[in-house]
């Protein structure tokens, strides 16, 4: 039913069936709130998912038996011609055409749609769901000064958890799912005719809502349903997490900003004098021109494509001799750090200096978030001055409060230990002692080399990459050496990855499973070998997509299990700001900090959280910038 400002009395009937089932789901379209300005198709897109400023204009519902949507101030009616497109800045004329529409008829506004089913939004025992739930909960979230209540269910997550491969669209998911395409991927539904707009909303709610049941069957059949309930349980977490948002000091991000840009500057203008003249830091022909042929090196590492002068820093790590080069490589951090972070930084806390990142549970295969608007999860490490400082740019928003921030200590390498069994990293877990020492102490090598190792082995990586992490510090040979030595030393670790890439070709279907019971399908390990280099490149990159797998989606499974927990046991005026790889941070009250310490310790620590055959472990600290804690 489509329900418009002179049908509003059936918004109650609709209420009281919606009221009377245990679960339903919600669509809604948006557009740039009032006052955003916009010039071109990317810029309204933007503004129009900006979860704290659009405007919803179109919300559809389904549940059991109905589906309905309702126009919250669509501009068009229907199609009764066309006209000339209105003049675009800078232009004096125009053949361009574009439809003429009748007045569109009346319709409720969001303030009073919102008010009249506050009821079914708030309602603690019905079921939300919604396909990216975070961006419905959160837009509609303005309308009432809080989020939709839980329980909630997002349907892109239960579709990743049974196909863990993209795309995730709703425009790709309803036609793999019921074999219909309904979505006219590409338009902007406020251009639509009243009438399209009407049918392409309700569509949206109706075959969400199919999916939703679907998907639940598929779930409970392949074992995975538990997992998907923790995973609902994970999304209310981050709903508030990104509501609040992550307090940042712009007034710092202003100062970095120009040091960034006069530190650029001035290696810009060292470049340009030996170069002779301007050429573009960015752009890699004129990057390799200025290595290659002003510089004169030999190439050693060449693009795949084109087979061209490699210009990416892994090649020009061997020229950091000369002076020309380290400074070369020495902008491109510098821009990169100024153009991921500190632009965007600027962009996204400009409205209230937090950053309310976007944290999807769907965005990796292995379970752990990706991010965006902007992506913290790249964030420089904290042991480089700029990683450092990138972090000591987050506080917890008043003097009065303070950050608590936990960090998981070598989760990886736990879990790592866990299923191999090795005693030597076992022991050292139990002692508490430093893995990379101990296994520098085994293998006779430096503690940074040992590091090396220990991180690469996880990843399928090679004796080459161990050097390459190295930072010049070590040669390839070295690298080989204490490679090969750690697969003599440590037999259990290599026995291991070998039986767990042999399982997941044996066995049919070939997937590999994490420590909850997160499912990764790998079927390129049953390709066939020894036809072309092609092939045999996606067998070994399944096999090593099957450790990971273990490894990293085991570590992303205790981190959520410990953010539920965290956030279940909070008390209302501490909240969770970010999750960062195996970092969580929590703004609380200063007189409360050390409650909050505790609460976080138990949370990460505790007896339900030690589901591994050595210590889980927790670096705990109370502090007033991100970067303290390390």
């Amino acid at each position: 039913m489509i329900i418009t400002e002179d049908k509003a009395h059936h918004l109650d009937r609709l209420l009281d069936y919606y009221l009377q089932q245990d679960a339903f789901f919600f669509d809604v379209e948006t557009r740039p709130g009032p006052g955003v300005q916009w010039t071109t198709n990317d810029e309204y897109k933007e503004a129009a998912l900006d979860r704290r400023t659009n405007e919803i204009y179109w919300v559809s519902l389904a549940t059991y038996g109905r589906a309905d949507c309702i126009p919250l101030g669509h501009p068009n009616g229907e199609q009764i011609g066309w006209q000339p497109a209105p003049l675009r800045p800078g232009t004096k004329k125009t053949t361009r055409r574009v439809p003429k529409y009748s007045a569109p008829p009346p319709q409720l506004t969001p303030g009073e749609f919102f008010s009249i089913v506050k009821p079914l939004f708030f309602d603690t025992d019905i079921i939300k769901s919604a396909f990216n739930l975070k961006f419905d909960a959160e837009s509609i979230a303005k309308y009432y000064g809080e989020a939709p209540v839980p329980p909630y269910q997002d349907v892109i997550v239960a579709k990743s958890l049974l196909n863990e491969n993209p795309p995730h669209g709703l425009e790709y998911c309803v036609p793999a799912e019921f074999n219909f395409r309904y979505d006219k991927v590409g338009k902007i539904l406020h251009t639509l005719p009243f009438s399209a707009a009407a049918d392409y909303s309700h569509l949206d709610s109706k075959y969400g809502w199919l999916l939703r049941r679907s998907y639940l069957r598929r779930l409970a059949k392949e074992g995975l349903l538990e997992y998907f309930l923790m995973e609902c349980d994970v999304t209310e977490v981050l709903v508030n997490t990104e509501m609040v948002g992550a307090p940042v000091r712009l007034d710092e991000v202003d100062e970095l900003d120009g040091y960034l840009r006069e530190e650029m500057d001035q290696i810009a203008g060292d470049l340009f004098a030996e170069a002779g003249e301007e050429f573009s830091l960015t752009a890699g022909a004129d990057k390799a021109w200025f290595i290659y042929e002003v510089r004169e090196h030999e190439p050693t590492m060449f693009t795949e494509k084109k087979h061209e002068p490699s210009t990416a820093a892994a090649a020009l790590e061997q020229y950091t001799h000369d002076p020309m080069v380290a400074k070369l490589m020495r902008w491109n951090d510098l821009h990169k750090l100024h153009s991921t972070y500190v632009v965007n930084l600027q962009k996204y806390a400009a409205l209230d200096g937090r950053i309310h990142a976007d944290f999807k549970q769907h965005g990796t295969r292995t379970g752990r978030f990706s991010c965006g608007e902007p992506n913290l999860q790249n964030i420089p490490k904290p042991d480089t001055p700029e990683g450092k400082r990138i972090r000591g740019l987050f506080w917890a928003g008043s003097d009065d409060e303070c950050l608590v921030v936990g960090d998981y200590s070598q989760i990886e390498l736990r879990v790592l230990a866990h299923y191999t069994g090795d005693p030597t990293m076992m022991q050292a877990f139990f002692d508490g002692e430093d893995i990379h020492q101990a296994s520098a102490d085994t293998l006779g090598c430096d503690r940074g080399i040992a590091k090396n190792i220990n991180f690469a082995i996880p990843f399928g990586a090679g004796y080459r990459k161990v050097a390459a992490m190295g930072g010049g510090k070590f040669g390839i040979a070295t690298a080989k050496k204490f490679y090969n030595k750690h697969k003599e030393d440590f037999p259990r670790v290599w026995a291991w990855i070998e039986k767990t890439k042999y399982n997941v070709r044996a066995k049919k279907p070939h997937e590999v499973y994490t420590l909850l019971g997160r499912k990764r399908r790998l079927p390129n390990v049953a390709l066939p070998r020894g036809r072309s280099e092609r092939l045999d490149g996606m067998i070994a990159q399944a096999e090593r997509q099957a450790v990971n797998t273990k490894i990293q989606g085991s570590a992303a499974d205790i981190i959520k299990r410990a953010m539920v927990r965290l956030h279940d046991t909070l008390d209302e005026d501490m909240h969770i700001i970010l999750q960062i790889h195996d970092e969580l941070v929590v703004t609380t009250p200063r007189a409360k900090a050390e409650k909050c310490l505790e609460i976080m310790r138990e949370a990460m620590e505790g007896d339900e959280m030690q589901m591994l055959r050595v210590p889980v472990t927790a670096n705990i600290k109370i502090v007033d910038r991100w970067s303290d804690a390390k």
